[in-house]
């Protein structure tokens, strides 16, 4: 995956867009560039972008920059490089923009937002795992990289550096290809310390589920894989390589809304009381094999322990990380299954991943992990008093790691998380049917107030 861009599968190099009249252009120093940090010190993860992008820029220069697979459907490659409009300040009447410009007017009957929402799961899913099994990092790298790697100065500086900007199908709105030509034309050491416009970082994730839904997964994990081992020293931050043994990584964050909470949590009651009781056992059953399986340094199953700010405590932490985006990606992957086929290539698609986002905020709420976690009894792997804890903090943490420790004991076997999914598909449908009560207008997916199954 190095050198020029590859295709994921044979077709000809797309032909250059034509050139626009070269003319003076304006100073883009005049205009107010967000983000810039020119002048005053940085901060360490600041620093750690500025080094992944100026490697990322040594990297192409020498033509070893590797490049991301591409889609070949027609349709699906015209929607992902559709760029949704991110900018809203518009250009001036006489704004100049820079040569070989990509195009204002697509083909495509969608811009790329639904396919740069699905993306953004796969992107953060699979650097996560990569990070966590692929590479010897320690903790807090983990965590760290898979965070810098996400972050749109990163994503858009790979963008910037590839070879994006000659293809036909590439089209943005004016307001967003101004940014972009005032952007390219900051100074180097201004501009690698300068806020990537974001339309570029969404460029990305959206060529990722395109690619993923044509070809699967491999093609973007290879990719990625290659972007890890490059971009990981430069990432690297010293006094994160050697935390204290019992120091969480990170306090899990989790948001907190009372008008969701107390539906959320007497329609889930409802469910578990009835049709949900024999996957509630089902799940426990699962659980439990995976958390008896993890043991301490002297073969007992190890419990999880807390601190008295109720944070969870290593080796157990390090797992709701991965957990947290496995979580994310299963909700949006069991609401993608119930989309009408191809909703992504239609305006649609764009309303969809918007009310996507909204379900996901909502069955990650504290309360509601809080809840799947006592429905499925796992406060018999907590230690001692931390059990009795009376508030949410302690259970949704405990559900976050469960669903990291089933990837790490499941992944070769069920590298899906198909019971995973069976556990969540009513939650998904719940969820949908609360937003559906809260004003939210779900129109392309089928009411369901019997059947809890979602058809494969």
């Amino acid at each position: 995956m190095e050198g020029k861009r590859k295709r994921a599968s044979s077709s000809p190099d797309p032909p250059e867009a034509s050139t626009s009249t070269s003319t003076p252009q304006p100073n883009p120093k005049k205009q107010k560039t967000q983000g810039c940090q020119t002048g005053r010190k940085l901060s360490r993860r600041a620093q750690a972008v500025v080094r992944m992008r100026e490697k990322i820029i040594e990297m192409a220069q020498a033509g070893e920059l590797p490049q991301p697979p591409l889609p070949t459907d027609r349709a699906l490659k015209e929607v992902a490089f559709n760029c949704a409009p991110e900018e809203e300040t518009q250009p001036p009447p006489d704004a100049i923009y820079m040569d070989n410009p990509p195009r204002r007017q697509s083909n495509a009957k969608a811009n790329n937002k639904a396919l740069e929402f699905f993306g953004d799961k796969d992107w953060n899913l699979e650097i996560a795992l990569i990070c966590f099994i692929s590479f010897a990092f320690t903790v807090r790298q983990v965590i760290r990289l898979a965070a810098l790697l996400s972050c749109n100065d990163v994503m858009g500086e790979l963008v910037l550096q590839g070879d994006w900007f000659s293809d036909p199908d590439l089209c943005m709105s004016d307001a967003d290809l101004w940014k972009l030509s005032l952007f390219r034309k900051l100074p180097d050491d201004e501009r690698v310390r300068t806020t990537v416009p974001k339309v570029l970082g969404n460029l990305e994730e959206a060529n990722t589920n395109a690619v993923r839904r044509e070809f699967g997964i491999k093609p973007i994990r290879d990719y990625l894989k290659a972007l890890v081992t490059i971009l990981a020293p430069p990432a690297r931050i010293t006094q994160d390589e050697t935390p204290a043994d019992q120091e969480p990584p990170y306090r899990l964050k989790l948001a907190v809304s009372s008008d969701f909470n107390c539906c959320c949590q007497n329609m889930m009651t409802e469910l578990a009381d009835t049709s949900l009781r024999g996957i509630m056992a089902e799940t426990r059953e699962v659980f439990k094999d995976v958390l008896d399986s993890v043991k301490d340094s002297e073969g007992k199953v190890d419990l999880m322990v807390f601190n008295k700010r109720e944070d969870l405590q290593m080796p157990h932490a390090l797992r709701m990380d991965l957990g947290t985006h496995i979580i994310n990606y299963l909700i949006t992957a069991i609401a993608f299954e119930m989309e009408p086929p191809n909703i992504h290539l239609v305006e649609e698609g764009q309303v969809f991943a918007s009310l996507v986002s909204t379900l996901v905020q909502v069955l990650t709420y504290q309360e509601v992990l809080a809840f799947f976690s006592t429905s499925i009894g796992l406060g018999n792997w907590v230690k001692g008093q931390d059990r009795l804890s009376s508030g949410p903090g302690v259970p949704s943490q405990v559900f976050t790691a469960a669903v990291g420790y089933y990837h790490e004991v499941n992944n070769e076997v069920d590298p899906h998380y198909e019971p995973l999914k069976t556990f969540f598909r009513p939650m998904v449908k719940c969820g949908i049917e609360i937003l559906r009560k809260h004003g939210h207008t779900f129109t392309t997916l089928p009411s369901d107030h019997g059947d809890n199954d979602v058809d494969e």
